[in-house]
């Protein structure tokens, strides 16, 4: 046998076909060993990257959660009571939350409010050295704290406070903080979808694992060092798999977010690769040599096209595929292959479009927020309803890149919506000439009535729509309500020369910036009603003020006291030159009189005294040594007393006029409880002959009674 030609041929044959095979297995094995890893490594990497994103958005949501109550809301505006029902909705609202405190400047609790506890005031503590009020202080951005685990429930919490500006100063006025739990990111990962022997868990700066899908392996503590790079390693379990990592940080708090899979499952494809190699290996060893040429030919080559068409998918080309010849594994692994390929390009599409997308609207949504901020601190600032009016249609309109902003009044009827302030040309000329709409008309009317918006996204379309002139170029429109204190006071119209303007996030943003507009109007208009009535008060007092004291003055004139050489005497004399002037012109007088032997001039000061713009009053002072004068600083002191001394003058005189009218009413009423003794008509007209002249101290009184 061994000499026969059949057997060497077929033994030659049989190594010819088998060494390269073998070879060619090796090669392909390794090949599809090595893209099987880095795409599993791939498949992590985006398991890691898609919940990297959702807990970003998680801790971005918290803190959009706090601004908006401390801008949007005005936080630093309300009562305390306010404050604490702000935080009540948002604690309700956000489950997330497991305690609010709000700060003042000093670091101390205001109110604070958890979901697990009650805190009265005798809980509330200062917080002036704490971190989550040191560094927004500092920095005036949000602070995350380090993750901590609750000692009752072993739960990790977060701190995250915020800082609160004063919208007229600028300056930091306070500190929301908030104790976030991290369940709703267990939640996350809990709903990210994954295979056999997957695994996604996330671990903190100090390697805790902070949130898995069993919440056992969190409230244990466990720890887990993260690798340098992504590969193989030892898993959280022990064992070896195929892991990748992401970092993300969050207010200086960096966070890792893994994703592993057992070697096992995760190689699973490479290793049937093999198996199937083997098993054509031992088929060719076991054909003939012609047979064995043309199955190295049909196997290696496919096989050769599917470790290139491999590798360029790993390069990035996701767009290529295997061209599927055969329909034997060859052809099944090809299209398995092909159809993973598919999946995972439309997964990274899907996943880039959403993030794309998500993204744009974030961008959007905070670019209106802070549109709508610079709206509501402007109104607040201004006082006047006029300039209040003007203001807010124009920056809405630029703010919002909008065609036309108007601004609606109730009249005083509450049967006409007026035209008060309007944006551009058109605006502007609607509201010069006066236009005006009844309550029953048109998309204003509608929501005045209704107390709620109305929205035309295609203008010419909307039923109840009343078109104006001067607006011509409205392609889409909505009306909102201003509310304020429970009450509609009139409407916000807003139109764009484009279709299909005002989606459902514009128009809450916009809605929310016209109740703080309502508000600032109503308090502008209580503003001025309540100067107006002051100015009224204290011109009526100021009157009555100047009468007593013209009264007082007219009947004891020549009335003052002067202090000199150590004593106090009676002022005598007429008022020299610069107390005349001072009492004319209600202004400190500076002067010079001359004394002594030789005539030298010494300075004087005189200084009124005055009570409701009246001078009752003046003050002459004058100095000891001549050439000696008054500086800034004395004359200041000796004006602060002298207005001192008006305002106790003032107190006197009050105290005066009470007593008076005290013993004014005592003598009447006892007068008349004299009278009221008898029943007497006689013994009433003498009782009241007699107390009435002794109390007046009179020469003379008759009291007659005829017809």
């Amino acid at each position: 046998m061994r000499n026969s030609l059949r057997t060497r041929l077929i033994v030659f044959f049989i190594l010819v076909t088998v060494f390269p095979l073998l070879l060619v297995g090796i090669v392909l094995g390794l090949r599809t060993f090595r893209v099987q890893q880095q795409q599993a490594l791939n498949l992590q990497a985006q398991i890691v990257q898609r919940v990297s994103t959702a807990v970003e958005a998680f801790f971005w949501e918290l803190e959009s959660q706090l601004r908006f109550v401390v801008e949007v809301r005005g936080l630093q505006d309300l009562s305390l009571d306010q404050q604490r029902g702000v935080l009540s909705e948002l604690l309700t609202y956000q489950d997330a939350f497991n305690e609010l405190a709000l700060l003042d400047e000093a670091g101390r609790e205001q109110a604070r409010l958890s979901r697990v506890q009650t805190i009265g005031e005798i809980d509330l503590r200062d917080r002036s050295q704490a971190d989550e009020f040191l560094i927004p202080q500092e920095t005036g951005e949000s602070y995350f704290s380090p993750v901590r685990f609750d000692p009752a429930s072993a739960e990790p919490l977060l701190t995250l406070a915020v800082p609160i500006f004063d919208p007229r100063s600028g300056e930091i006025s306070g500190v929301l903080v908030a104790d976030a739990r991290l369940k709703r990111v267990w939640d996350l990962i809990a709903d990210v979808r994954v295979g056999e022997g997957q695994s996604v868990y996330i671990v903190d700066e100090q390697n805790r694992v902070i949130a898995h899908r069993n919440p056992s392996v969190v409230l244990r503590e466990t720890t887990f060092a993260i690798p340098g790079q992504d590969g193989i390693y030892p898993g959280l379990s022990g064992t070896d798999v195929v892991l990748a990592h992401d970092q993300i940080e969050v207010g200086g708090q960096g966070f890792y977010i893994v994703a592993e899979q057992a070697l096992s499952q995760a190689l699973g494809l490479a290793i049937t690769t093999l198996i199937l190699l083997a098993g054509l290996t031992v088929v060719a060893m076991a054909a003939a040599g012609g047979v064995a040429v043309l199955l190295v030919r049909q196997i290696v080559q496919p096989v050769e096209n599917l470790a290139a068409t491999a590798q360029s998918i790993s390069d990035g080309e996701l767009s290529r595929r295997v061209e599927v010849t055969q329909q034997d594994e060859i052809g099944r692994l090809a299209r398995a292959f092909n159809t993973m390929t598919t999946r995972l390009r439309d997964l990274i599409d899907t996943l880039e479009a959403r993030v794309t997308a998500r993204t744009v609207d974030l961008e959007r949504r905070s670019t209106q927020l802070e549109a709508a901020a610079k709206v509501g601190r402007a109104a607040a600032s201004i006082l006047d309803v006029n300039e209040l009016m003007d203001t807010v249609v124009d920056m809405i309109r630029d703010q919002f890149d909008l065609y036309y902003v108007g601004l609606f009044l109730l009249d005083e009827t509450g049967e006409w919506m007026v035209a008060r302030a309007g944006s551009g040309a058109g605006g502007q000329a609607i509201t010069e000439r006066g236009f005006r709409l009844r309550v029953s008309e048109g998309m204003i009317g509608w929501c005045v009535r209704h107390a709620e918006a109305r929205i035309a996204e295609v203008a010419e379309e909307d039923e109840v729509r009343v078109t104006i002139e001067e607006l011509s170029d409205t392609r889409s429109e909505a009306a909102l309500p201003l509310r304020s204190r429970g009450e509609v006071i009139g409407a916000l119209s807003v139109a764009s020369d484009q279709p299909e303007t005002f989606d459902e996030a514009l128009i809450t943003v916009l809605q929310t910036m016209a109740d703080q507009v309502a508000v600032a109007i109503d308090n502008a208009r209580l503003f001025a009603e309540s100067q107006a009535a002051l100015e009224a008060e204290q011109r009526a007092y100021g009157e009555l003020s100047r009468q007593a004291w013209h009264e007082l003055l007219r009947a004891r004139s020549g009335w003052g006291y002067r202090y000199a050489q150590q004593a106090i005497v009676a002022a005598e004399g007429d008022w020299d030159v610069d107390m005349r002037k001072a009492a004319q012109t209600g202004q400190t007088i500076q002067g010079a009189s001359p004394t002594g032997d030789n005539g030298e001039a010494v300075s004087t000061l005189a200084i009124p005294i005055q009570q409701r713009g009246q001078v009752v009053g003046v003050l002459s002072f004058r100095k000891d040594e001549p050439g000696e004068t008054w500086s800034s600083e004395e004359i200041t002191v000796l004006e602060d007393l002298v207005e001192q001394l008006g305002v106790a003058l003032e107190s006197a005189r009050l105290y005066e006029d009470t007593q008076r009218r005290a013993a004014r009413e005592r003598v009447t009423g006892e007068i008349a409880a004299r009278m009221r003794e008898t029943l007497d008509m006689e013994a009433v007209l003498e009782t009241a002959a007699g107390e009435i002249g002794k109390a007046l101290d009179l020469a003379a009184l008759d009291v007659r009674l005829d017809l």
